[in-house]
């Protein structure tokens, strides 16, 4: 492989890492909770296909993040208690 071809390679190498970083940074950012952030409310659920029982509940955002005016969109959660108390 040529000199210029290895400077190409580790040229886009670097460029997609330094994408990534900024990409990861900037959805930790985005997910973490803000001023006037609330919890959701889990209450005891049933749904079909699990056995054992599980909480659900629903979390209220806007249809438009940025502006935080509009329509309201219901994300509906269900939280799956893990089969082991210690993961891998």
């Amino acid at each position: 492989m040529s000199v210029r071809k290895k400077l190409a390679l580790g040229a886009i190498a670097f460029a997609s890492a330094a994408l990534f970083v900024a990409a990861f940074a900037t959805g930790a950012a985005a997910l973490s909770p803000g001023p006037g952030s609330s919890r959701v409310a889990l209450t005891p659920c049933h749904v079909e296909g699990v056995k054992e029982e599980v909480r659900c509940g629903v979390y209220q955002v806007f249809e438009n993040r940025k502006t935080r005016k509009g329509r309201m969109l219901p994300l509906k959660i269900v939280v799956i208690p893990a089969k082991n108390p210690h993961p891998d």
